[in-house]
C-alpha cells in the first residue's frame, strides 16, 4: 500500500525521529549540522503543523502520537546536543515517532484527504 502524498514527507521526518541516535547523528552531519539536533524537531514541526487536521481526519491514532511528539519536542528540559540523543527523553521521542510513523503508514492511499 502506498502512503497518500500529503503524508510522505511527514512520514520521512517521523522515520528520522524514530531511528537510532547514531543514524540521527549521521543524518544531521550530512546536513552540515554540528552537535545540534533541533533540525530534527524543526523538520517535524514544518511538516506536521500544516497537515495536523489532515492527519486527524485520516488517522486519529497518528494524530494523537504526533500531538504527543510535538509536546515532547517542546519540553524546555530536552537536551539538543548529539550526546543528548542517548537520553531517556530522546528514547521516548523515538518510540513515539515510531508509533506515529506506523499509524500513518496504515492510512490507505485511496482515501479522501481534502
Amino acid at each position: 500500500m502506498t502512503m497518500p502524498e500529503p503524508f510522505q514527507a511527514l512520514a520521512h521526518s517521523l522515520g528520522r525521529l524514530a531511528t537510532s541516535a547514531p543514524d540521527q547523528i549521521k543524518y544531521l552531519e550530512a546536513l552540515g549540522v554540528t552537535d545540534l539536533v533541533d533540525e530534527l524537531a524543526l523538520e517535524f514541526d514544518d511538516l506536521y503543523r500544516p497537515r495536523a487536521s489532515l492527519v486527524e481526519e485520516a488517522s486519529p491514532e497518528a494524530a494523537a502520537a504526533c500531538r504527543e511528539l510535538d509536546r515532547m519536542l517542546s519540553n524546555d528540559q530536552l537536551g539538543w546536543t548529539f550526546a543528548d540523543l542517548e537520553s531517556p527523553q530522546w528514547q521516548g521521542i523515538r518510540a513515539t515517532a515510531a508509533a506515529a510513523h506506523s499509524a500513518l503508514a496504515d492510512v490507505p492511499a485511496g482515501g479522501s484527504l481534502c
